[in-house]
């Protein structure tokens, strides 16, 4: 018996009472209005910007102190984004899902160890296809 997706569940047009949900999530979730006052932000996204419920709502840029992370958001409405954050080392994938009230979920994940993974297995094939155009004939046996 198939199960319907957990997205069925959740009231269109009632992102406040569905955040309820995504309180707990391991991805940083934040609920925004549609001039970027964040409204509420999970338990994940409070740890990571280093705030609490109590300073909501207030704008993106204050909350964050993140200038980037207001442009990535609006680049992600078109499809993902991924930002690399200036106050902290970290590098944020984010996707957008707006509701039909004007309010938009903005769901950040951080691939700051994926990204730097990345770049030494770059470096990595890099120093390999260089070492291995060395030619054999400048070894001396």
């Amino acid at each position: 018996m198939l199960h319907p997706p957990v997205a069925a569940a959740v009231p269109v047009g009632a992102p406040e009472a569905a955040f309820s949900v995504l309180r707990r999530a391991p991805i940083m979730v934040l609920l925004l209005d549609a001039r970027l006052v964040v409204k509420q932000a999970n338990e994940a996204a409070q740890a990571f910007f280093n705030f609490t419920d109590d300073r909501l709502p207030e704008s993106l840029i204050v909350l964050t102190r993140e200038l980037r992370l207001e442009a990535a958001i609006h680049e992600a409405r078109r499809g993902q984004s991924e930002v690399r954050l200036v106050h902290r080392p970290s590098t944020l994938r984010v996707s957008v899902a707006d509701s039909p009230d004007g309010d938009r979920l903005a769901f950040l994940t951080d691939i700051s160890e994926l990204s730097r993974l990345e770049t030494v297995r770059q470096e990595f094939v890099a120093n390999l296809s260089h070492e291995l155009r060395t030619p054999l004939t400048s070894l001396r046996l």
